[in-house]
């Protein structure tokens, strides 16, 4: 899923709550797959716990389920870490006050193992102050090592969705164990809202990402669930949707594990919901408070985005001519010169076999029930009347079609036309020839030759004329900062500045081979939309030998160009029947952006211990193109305490055409916050766009 969660804070108006039954609290654990991980002496290890089973959600209680085998759980020391950094020692060194990090005695519990639910409401002491026992040492219900505000509701508020980190350590260099799994168990007030594109009508595919050709039917299929345990409202216009769908159904009540879905469609693919390209769709809701856990105008957002490549539909269809050579093969290159006569006698027979053989599979298209040979024919010998068997069969599929007739002939050279009807195969595979035999089946006495004439005038040509589904293909359209000759290998690229040169590379196909494939052009429009080059010649320089070629175009963009979404559309010929193909490449053009990033702080020179430091990040883009993803990074001094709740965009959000992400943190083993990153959301305008971030700190 492409999720971009939010937590607001906003006032609506509450629906009545419905009567369900009450929805369990969710549990994650990892466990190594059964196998748990070792604690040897010295080591401290950390784990990572995943918890997707929402969007979002706001933790309103939260319990850490350990098991453990050791066989001195005095020496042990364990830590639960949550997606947004926060830490909470579990227990610490059980019935000794020596440093979870020391590797020496006092030693404490001497007790094995751990299985122990650590809740912050349970009526057991922490394991420090709890009795050790032994086979397990400790096990039930007990309280974490610190009392609130640093034990487990420290992480209430927060958003459960994420990678949890568990931590271990042994200090002491004496017994070893196996950390054999550790589990989160989170009561939460928590969404998930789910967009999927499909073909088919309700959506099982799931997908957030699919190409289609155009005409395809399309269906866009939307889900809401309460995935949390408690009463959430979604009031009318809370919810967004850029397909214009109307998602007013969800509006209402959803109790703890309630979910709703809706389907919409058909849409054809390249009308105006999907046009031709590259588009996206987006979706949200936000959803209100409705318990006494969470109540209004408390809120969740969460979105949805939907990605959807519309493809020129190739040509469903055309006519492979195989052309005769009297050196009894068949080519879809039409004869340069003439061809001899060839004599085929009576009881005798010419088979004509294509080369080179298929490069790839090929289908017949079976719409017309039959294939067209048109032979130049005159007899030789008794009489005119010619009886003969006529035979198209594939190397390894075996018998395409046969029809035997009759026909009078002439002794001039003239040309014939017999339909032989589909009756075998119809789909051939690569490596496969195609024969066409001719067996003169003529009774009577004396000679009774036909004489066939592969090529006599300029237009006079024996073929075969075979009904394909599978024609020429432009597999693919792609841009390039370097030539094909400078780096065939180069990654393709999405976007370019004015006044530098691109590269659009295409790779085309045919069955036949890639001789068959005779051109390639291209067509390049702006955005405006003015189409700036039109069947401009592009230049092949690679052939495959096989069954593709590639073909390369340069176009050098304008430095004053119009930025935007750009198209390069690439038309493909393949040999003399005019049958083509066309495929297109959605590309940006836009200036780059120039950010400039200064960190500021109210305080100058020294500060004594509780100071509060408000720290102001600006950033500004001062080119001519917007800046995309923003991350910001800070490794805090070591002699500051964050505080973590006190992100704020105090000036340019959103008027500068970013949003405020989500921080998440990083902590050192003793659960203090050393590093912050955060990815803003939305693009920093272009030409002096900026914003402000402010954070604060306490000096220890």
């Amino acid at each position: 899923m492409s999720v971009r969660p939010v937590l607001v804070w906003m006032s609506l108006i509450l629906l009545s709550a419905a009567s369900v039954p009450a929805y369990a609290a969710q549990t994650s654990c990892n466990n190594n797959g059964g196998a748990g991980w070792p604690i040897n002496d010295g080591d401290q290890t950390t784990i990572s716990i995943d918890y997707n089973i929402a969007d979002i959600g706001f933790i309103t209680d939260l319990d850490v389920d350990v098991d453990i085998s050791h066989t001195y759980t005095g020496d042990l020391t364990a830590r639960i870490i949550s997606p947004q950094g926060t830490a909470v020692t579990l227990f610490e060194r059980p019935g000794t006050a020596t440093g979870f990090n020391v590797n020496g005695g006092p030693f404490g519990c001497a007790g094995n193992d751990i299985n122990v639910l650590f809740d912050d409401e349970s009526a057991g002491a922490p394991l420090e102050n709890a009795a050790c026992g032994n086979n397990p040492a400790y096990s039930g219900s007990h309280r974490p090592h610190n009392n609130a505000p640093n034990n487990l509701s420290a992480i209430d508020g927060e958003n459960p969705a994420g990678a949890w980190s568990f931590f271990f350590m042994d200090p002491v260099n004496q017994d070893t164990g196996t950390m054999n799994e550790a589990c989160i168990v989170v009561s939460s007030v928590s969404v998930t809202f789910d967009q999927w594109v499909s073909t088919n009508a309700t959506c099982s595919d799931q997908l957030d990402t699919l190409s289609v050709l155009t005409g395809s039917n399309l269906y866009v299929c939307y889900t809401l669930r309460n995935s949390g345990d408690e009463s959430l409202v979604l009031n009318g216009g809370n919810w967004n949707d850029s397909l214009g769908n109307d998602l007013s159904g969800f509006v209402g009540t959803y109790a703890a594990g309630a979910s709703q879905t809706l389907n919409f469609g058909p849409f054809a693919a390249g009308g105006a919901k999907f046009p031709i390209g590259s588009s996206s769709a987006t979706s949200d809701v936000t959803m209100t408070g409705n318990s006494a856990n969470f109540p209004a105008p408390n809120t969740l957002f969460t979105d949805e985005s939907v990605q959807v490549s519309v493809g020129n539909t190739p040509p469903s269809s055309g006519n492979k001519q195989l052309y005769l050579y009297s050196n009894s093969t068949m080519s879809r290159t039409a004869p340069a010169t003439n061809q001899a006569e060839l004599t085929i006698a009576k009881g005798n027979n010419q088979t004509w076999t294509l080369t080179p053989a298929l490069q790839a599979p090929l289908t017949l298209n079976t719409t017309g029930g039959q294939i067209p040979v048109t032979l130049y024919l005159r007899e030789s010998g008794g009489g005119a009347a010619r009886n003969f068997t006529l035979t198209l069969s594939g190397s390894t599929s075996g018998t395409i079609g046969s029809l035997a007739t009759a026909i009078t002939l002439t002794g001039t050279s003239t040309a014939y036309t017999v339909n032989v009807p589909i009756s075998g195969a119809t789909s051939l595979v690569s490596g496969e020839t195609i024969s066409l035999n001719l067996d003169n089946t003529t009774g009577g006495g004396g000679a009774r030759n036909i004489l066939l004439d592969p090529s006599g005038a300029a237009t006079n040509f024996s073929l075969v004329t075979l009904p394909s589904n599978t024609v020429i293909n432009v597999d693919s359209v792609r841009a390039y900062a370097v030539s094909y000759a400078t780096n065939p290998a180069a990654s393709p690229i999405t976007t370019i500045q004015p006044g530098q040169t691109v590269y659009i590379r295409s790779q085309v196909s045919d069955p036949f081979g890639s001789f068959d494939i005779s051109s390639a052009t291209i067509d390049v429009t702006d955005p405006t939309p003015t189409l700036l080059q039109n069947d401009a010649a592009m230049t092949q320089v690679f052939d495959s030998t096989t069954n593709t070629k590639i073909y390369e175009y340069s176009y050098n963009v304008n430095p004053f160009a119009v930025q935007g979404a750009w198209r390069f559309e690439v038309t493909a010929n393949e040999g003399t029947e005019g049958v083509r193909d066309s495929e297109y490449l959605d590309f940006s053009v836009v200036s780059p952006p120039s950010v400039t990033v200064v960190k500021s702080s109210n305080v100058v020179g020294g500060a004594n211990p509780g100071t509060p430091v408000t720290y102001q990040i600006v950033v500004s883009n001062t080119g001519a193109g917007p800046a995309t993803n923003i991350q910001l990074t800070d490794v805090l001094s070591r002699f500051v305490t964050l505080n973590q709740a006190s992100f704020s965009c105090s000036t340019g959000c959103p008027a500068s055409g970013v949003t405020l992400g989500t921080p998440s943190f990083t902590a050192n083993p003793s659960g203090k916050v050393i590093q912050w990153d955060l990815l803003m959301g939305g693009s920093l305008s272009s030409g002096g766009g900026s914003f402000t971030l402010q954070y604060q700190a306490t000096v220890d």
